[in-house]
């Protein structure tokens, strides 16, 4: 018998010498895996968010997914491919070959993209049933107040936390309910400020630990706090408009540098602007600049380095001269007067989160509340802090 007959055929080997090397560095197992491999293809189209295999060892959607380390916190899957076919190897003889295909759906979007949301948001309006106002029962007074209310942080679940209150969308609607109670008590007209951090997260990973402190991401919580400021709103008839900034949880990326815009925020605000025109929505992704009762409202979250600037420059730059300036800024949970002068004022407003399993183990947590504020007789503003 002639003795090659009796090695294996293997393709692409320029030594039997070299084969003993590579076994002997990687053990035989992982020698004979990588030459299984030898003959196979793995593409993965990530413009079009397709992938392919033809290999004999590539049986399953999951060992597709396996092999070309796709992230699953990333795609779904939306429909496969599976073929077979036998085919005649030099090396090996007749073998059976697999064809695995995958189409894949990105979860988040990598980039924002206004006009693909704008599109998005008038094919929603269209689908849903028209809402009729509910009109005040009566008016006291035509001297508006100006209601600002930050960090909702919509989808947070906490509970059970050593110095933080549970709270979820539940313990959210309770605390808005609270809002729209002093506000409907006044029979004012009433401009609400939402001062961003809608959601808490969309993509679920924000911070390291962001997935064990949520209970929802992704499109579910964008509309959830959109039905929760909807229905806020309902109750709530002598606001007349909102004024809506982002902040830095409302993006739809993971990467805050991928989304400025804060699309979460921006898709609330223009279902309202479509859907509620009962009370006319505003939206800046950076800052917002209103006159109510003779005094100038400036509004930011506070996370962008414009809200380091001082409150007299801001004034200058984006208030009104002769009139006087008042700049909300939220983001750092807490209360505080950080500038006040005869011409102008900086004030933070207090979260409706107390507070959340990341903030507890910073050391920090908050009273939770809103701000209500009026222009008074001598030039300046009342404010009144509410807890809740």
């Amino acid at each position: 018998m002639d003795k090659t007959q009796l090695r294996p055929r293997v393709p692409n080997t320029p030594s039997w010498a070299y084969l003993i090397e590579l076994a002997r560095e990687e053990g035989a197992d992982a020698l004979l895996e990588r030459l299984q491999r030898s003959g196979e293809s793995i593409d993965f189209n990530e413009k079009d968010y397709v992938i392919e295999s033809q290999s004999e060892r590539i049986l399953t959607l999951e060992d597709l997914l396996e092999a070309a380390n796709v992230d699953s916190e990333a795609y779904d899957v939306e429909r496969k491919v599976i073929n077979k076919w036998d085919q005649h190897s030099v090396a090996k003889g007749i073998v059976e070959l697999f064809q695995v295909k995958a189409w894949l759906r990105p979860k988040y979007l990598k980039k924002a993209d206004n006009e693909w949301l704008d599109k998005w948001l008038d094919g929603v309006h269209k689908r849903l049933p028209k809402i009729e106002p509910t009109e005040p029962t009566s008016v006291d007074s035509e001297k508006p107040v100006v209601v600002a209310i930050a960090d909702l942080h919509c989808g947070a679940f906490t509970k059970d936390l050593k110095l933080v209150p549970d709270y979820n969308v539940h313990e959210l609607k309770n605390r808005l309910e609270r809002v729209s109670d002093v506000i409907n008590s006044t029979s004012r007209p009433t401009h609400l400020k939402i001062l961003g951090d809608l959601i808490e997260s969309f993509t679920g990973k924000n911070h390291k630990d962001t997935w064990k402190g949520i209970h929802m991401h992704g499109m579910e919580v964008a509309l959830t706090i959109y039905d929760v400021l909807l229905e806020f709103l309902q109750k709530t008839p002598y606001i007349n408009t909102v004024d809506i900034i982002s902040g830095n949880h409302d993006r739809i990326t993971e990467a805050n540098n991928d989304d400025s815009q804060g699309q979460v925020a921006y898709m609330v605000a223009g279902l309202l602007q479509r859907h509620y025109p009962a009370v006319k929505t505003n939206y800046d992704p950076l800052i917002l600049v209103n006159e109510y009762d003779g005094v100038c409202y400036i509004d930011m979250h506070g996370d962008k380095p414009i809200s380091r600037r001082k409150g007299s420059q801001l004034a200058f730059d984006y208030g009104r001269q002769g009139m006087y300036n008042v700049i909300f800024v939220a983001h750092k949970h807490t209360e505080e007067v950080i500038e006040a002068s005869t011409k102008h004022r900086v004030q933070r407003v207090p979260a409706i989160i107390p507070g959340d399993r990341y903030s507890e183990g910073l050391g920090e947590h908050s009273a939770s509340g809103f701000l209500m504020c009026e222009a008074n007789d001598v030039g300046t503003i009342d404010v009144r802090i509410f807890g809740l």
